[in-house]
C-alpha cells in the first residue's frame, strides 16, 4: 500500500460517503458540532451538496459510478447484508453497531441531503503478520525450533488475536514483553524456564 505511493503512482485515497441523518447522528472524527462540520466544509477538508451529481463533482469522479454504488449500498442496508465487507456479519461487529439502525446495525442508507464526502488515508492499525513464537515470546523456525535469543511480541509478531484492530496489539506486545523477560531472567539465573511462583 506505501510502497506504491511514489512519484509515479498517488497514494491510496477513498471517500467516506454519507447524509444528513449519519452526520447529526455520529461524530465525523473529531468533527461533532455543526460549526466543527461548517469549518470543515468551508475549509475543502469535508464535501457537501444537496445531490448526488453535485457531490460527485466536488470529489472529482464518475457521477454515475457514485450513484449506482449510493444505490448498491442502499439496497444492501434494506436487505441487512454487506455483499462486499461483510459489516455487521458477526455478533462482535453487531455488538459495536447502532441497535436502532435495523436490519443490519452496522449498516445505514445515504439518501437524506445533503449529502457529505470526507477523504480517507489508509494506515495501519495493526497487523496480523509476522513469525510465529511459543508460551514463552520465543520465535519460531519454520519447522517449529526456536531461534534462540530471538524474542517477539504485540505487532511484531503474528497476531494473538486473529484480528488487526486497532489496539488488539497493545495488551499482547506488553504480556508477551513481560513473558519474555521472565523468561530470560530465568535463563539468567540458571534455570531456563519461567518460575511459576513468581
Amino acid at each position: 500500500m506505501y510502497e506504491r505511493a511514489n512519484e509515479d503512482v498517488e497514494a491510496a485515497t477513498f471517500w467516506l460517503v454519507f447524509d444528513r441523518r449519519y452526520r447529526r447522528r455520529y461524530p465525523i472524527g473529531s468533527l461533532k458540532s455543526t460549526w466543527q462540520i461548517d469549518q470543515a466544509v468551508e475549509q475543502g477538508l469535508l464535501l457537501r451538496s444537496d445531490t448526488i451529481d453535485g457531490l460527485a463533482e466536488q470529489m472529482q469522479i464518475s457521477s454515475h459510478n457514485l450513484q449506482v454504488t449510493v444505490d448498491e449500498w442502499n439496497e444492501m442496508c434494506n436487505q441487512g447484508e454487506d455483499k462486499h465487507f461483510h459489516r455487521g456479519g458477526d455478533r462482535y461487529q453487531k455488538f459495536l453497531g447502532d441497535p436502532a439502525v435495523m436490519p443490519n446495525p452496522c449498516m445505514g442508507p445515504v439518501k437524506d441531503s445533503p449529502f457529505y464526502a470526507l477523504r480517507v488515508f489508509p494506515g495501519d492499525a495493526g497487523t496480523r503478520g509476522g513469525p510465529e513464537t511459543d508460551q514463552f515470546a520465543r520465535v519460531l523456525r519454520d519447522d517449529g525450533t526456536v531461534i534462540s535469543g530471538l524474542f517477539a511480541g504485540g505487532n511484531a509478531s503474528v497476531a494473538l488475536l486473529g484480528t488487526q484492530g486497532a489496539g488488539t496489539t497493545l495488551a499482547p506486545a506488553m504480556t508477551e514483553g513481560f513473558i519474555a523477560v521472565r523468561y530470560m531472567q530465568g535463563l539468567a539465573r540458571g534455570s531456563g524456564k519461567v518460575s511459576q511462583e513468581q
